[in-house]
């Protein structure tokens, strides 16, 4: 019989590898890697032995999930730490006599579970192999590659344990972490949702959790464990998602898998999470990354180093301290995932190939309907399929299994796109690698979201989808939907109908504060300068304007439910608060104090005081509902509060409208429409990056409101979804002829084919 011929490879492998790799056979093939019995020198010496899943008799093996990546949070150190080629396979182990090469953190863990792989199996008297991936599969074989991670699913249920490797400890954290996750993993789950004060400094904190003081460097080691890169890896759900048992290695310490999900989630119940991101960001803000490339406006054409002008200030922070409360809950509910979910979920996660985004999900993705294993399987692994196919056939795989189009709705932001094409082409210039150099970046169809972008906007009506029947928004009611076919050339072809043309935005800033930063929520009297503007429109009046707008920058949701005047009243409150910041941060310590600026010393007529307060009065003296504020009633009551040295609010009402605020405002400005027959001037949020002459449709089979860009010939780009006052329940529709006899109807807007590219 012949002797079978090692593998092609699509890839050079690491200088010095010899080991041979030959096609693996069988049912359903996997490699296993042993530890060889003799180590009575130091050196390490293993054997790969082929395995078959489907073999009758019971295969008992553990796999190993760690990073390739450097394994540590880098951020935190003090000496800053080139972690450019941590993931290199520059570390040499014998295999059978040959040499493969691993990185530099899988030769940490192979040393740490020296014993566990040499112990002996009682029942099997034999040492329990190890399925590790970048081992066990013929990196440079593109083809095995694709077989492989597509049975990675399977290869992780099978096995006996999942042993996660966090890396080496650090000297100065893990102990302290180790500590501080045990203290708090024994708070009751009674107590989680007490009222905790803000911040990490408050006593009271740990008087309601029933804990001891824990101190900022205790909170800093903490952060620095649970901040570590295999936290953040897409593939770690996956390999989770199965498991039997989960051991979890850092260094010298075993960790409790339950105690890290349980503290995971407490953290983000009680807002320590985000208090901890935050202390952990002022100790890692780092400068501004050198070789950034000025911004230039492109339309919208998504070049490598080129950025939109008008491109949002906004920068996505992520909080990896959620992700471990993530995985279990991901455990929890994997009968009914859908793609759409697990796809959502892969954005808060990083991947070194973007394809894996996808493929890392579809492992988990168990499609109930048999209609669906095709869609399945038009997003197998391939690794020789462009990224763009990939992320294509999963938008489409999800928005079939939907039943809806709402998928259009997870479309982030365009300048989202172009400031990571632009942050990618720097890093990969740094690293100087002439392959990834040359990268581009991806030209994705408008309507496929971007499966590797956290996104900054939380979606209008999802995460998590509302209930079938008690959707808040049903802006397309009344328009026929059927499933689109399947994408050619990237294209999807749906139906719609126009509604309006974006007329005007609001700047970024307002006008008379131009060049403060650093004040939150400032943009609202850039805002309140478009309302300004608008008042003198002759098709609207002035109530129904203002109506409009303060439950238009909120999405007309307050609490969690549809706003009232309770909210209309919680204005007033946000709107002071936000003037007592800007005042206390114009103001020149040897002036005289605010509260003397109306009568003793008047601010020149030019001052960003003067120009605020003719803002509001111009507002307010029209404004018959009294929702707009004097400035003079402004002021009064901040004299009123002024004992109250820190002053921060004039009540909680202050805290629950900015928090609406800035869900709805986030990642999005506003806008007015050009006039409607109907409803005059319509205001709206939508994508940061809109333009005038944009246009607002209702696309059948989405729950809200469209902003599209023509191209011309029939076809239109997706700048994403939009909330606009007064047509979110379908009115636009009605008052169109949604579909019904429209040819009849002369005049009336009319259902159209959409091509959206």
């Amino acid at each position: 019989m012949a002797r079978p011929q090692p593998q092609r490879r699509d890839s050079k492998p690491p200088d010095g590898q010899d080991y041979e790799f030959y096609p693996l056979t069988g049912t359903n093939p996997i490699r296993l890697l042993y530890l060889e019995p003799d180590t009575a020198n130091q050196t390490l010496r293993y054997t790969l032995k082929a395995a078959d899943l489907s073999s009758k008799s019971l295969l008992v093996y553990n796999c190993l999930s760690y990073t390739w990546a450097y394994p540590q949070w880098d951020k935190i150190s003090a000496v800053p730490i080139d972690t450019t080629h941590a993931g290199d396979r520059k570390k040499r182990i014998d295999c059978d006599g040959k040499s493969i090469y691993i990185t530099e953190n899988l030769e940490f863990a192979l040393t740490r579970l020296r014993e566990d792989m040499a112990s002996i199996d009682e029942d099997r008297q034999e040492r329990t192999p190890m399925w590790i991936d970048a081992i066990c599969i013929h990196q440079e074989s593109d083809e095995e590659r694709s077989v492989q991670v597509a049975k990675m699913d399977e290869i992780y249920r099978h096995a006996q344990k999942v042993i996660v490797w966090l890396g080496p400890e650090d000297k100065d954290y893990t102990s302290t972490a180790v500590d501080v996750l045990s203290r708090l993993s024994a708070v009751p789950k009674e107590i989680w949702n007490a009222d905790i004060p803000g911040g990490l400094k408050h006593p009271e904190i740990y008087t309601r959790l029933g804990v001891g003081p824990i101190y900022e460097s205790e909170w800093q080691a903490l952060g620095e464990l649970l901040m570590r890169t295999w936290f953040s890896r897409i593939w770690v759900i996956q390999e989770t998602f199965e498991a039997r048992e989960v051991i979890v290695y850092c260094g010298k310490h075993v960790l409790s898998w339950k105690q890290i999900v349980e503290v995971s989630e407490l953290l983000m119940v009680t807002g320590l999470g985000q208090a901890i991101m935050e202390f952990l960001d002022k100790l890692t803000s780092p400068l501004d990354e050198e070789g950034e490339e000025d911004g230039n406006d492109n339309d919208d054409e998504e070049t490598v180093g080129s950025v939109d002008d008008d491109v949002g200030g906004d920068v996505y922070v992520g909080n990896t301290l959620n992700n471990q409360w993530l995985f279990e809950s991901l455990r929890e509910q994997k009968e009914d995932l859908k793609l759409e979910t697990l796809l959502t979920y892969a954005r808060y996660f990083g991947a070194t190939g973007h394809s894996d985004y996808v493929y890392a999900m579809r492992g988990m993705w168990k499609p109930a309907h048999e209609d669906h294993q095709r869609l399945r399987e038009s997003i197998k692994p391939n690794y020789k399929t462009p990224v763009e196919d990939v992320f294509t056939a999963a938008a489409y795989a999800s928005l079939i299994e939907m039943g809806d189009l709402n998928i259009l709705s997870l479309v982030e932001d365009h300048s989202l796109r172009a400031a990571r094409a632009r942050e990618e082409h720097v890093a990969n210039k740094k690293e100087r690698d002439p392959k990834k150099e040359k990268v581009r970046s991806k030209d994705l169809p408008s309507w496929v979201p971007d499966w590797s972008i956290p996104p900054i906007a939380e979606t209008l009506c999802l995460n998590p989808r509302p209930k079938m029947g008690s959707e808040r928004w049903t802006a397309s009611k009344g328009l026929p939907y059927t499933s689109p076919a399947e994408p050619i050339e990237r294209r999807l072809r749906v139906k719609g109908m126009f509604i309006t043309t974006i007329a005007e935005k609001a700047a970024r800033e307002p006008e008379f504060l131009d060049g403060i930063d650093g004040i939150d929520d400032m943009e609202v009297f850039a805002l309140l300068e478009l309302l300004s503007n608008l008042l003198d429109h002759p098709s609207s009046t002035v109530s129904d304007l203002i109506d409009s707008f303060w439950r238009t920058i909120i999405k007309d949701t307050y609490r969690d439910a549809e706003a009232g005047d309770e909210a209309r009243q919680a204005f007033t409150s946000f709107l002071t608060v936000r003037i007592f910041e800007i005042e206390n941060s114009l103001v020149d310590p040897s002036s005289p104090p605010l509260e003397t600026l109306d009568s003793q010393t008047p601010p020149a007529n030019d001052s960003p005081h003067t120009k605020l307060e003719a803002l509001l009065n111009n507002i307010s003296a029209r404004d018959a509902t009294g929702t707009i504020p004097t400035y003079q009633t402004v002021r009064q009551i901040i004299e009123k509060e002024k004992e109250n040295m820190e002053f921060t609010g004039i009540n909680e009402e202050d805290k629950f409208f900015a928090e609406s605020f800035r869900s709805a405002y986030l990642g999005r400005r506003l806008f007015y429409t050009a006039e409607d027959e109907t409803k005059g001037v319509m205001l709206g949020i939508g994508p940061d990056s809109l333009k005038k002459e944009d246009e607002v449709w209702a696309v059948a089979g989405a729950d809200v409101p469209m902003v599209l860009r023509p191209r011309g010939e029939g076809k239109w780009r997706l700048v994403g979804e939009c909330y606009v006052h007064g047509i979110m329940r379908g009115e636009a529709v009605r008052n169109g002829s949604g579909g019904q006899n429209i040819q009849d109807k002369k005049g009336m807007k009319q259902v159209m084919d959409i091509v959206l590219v």
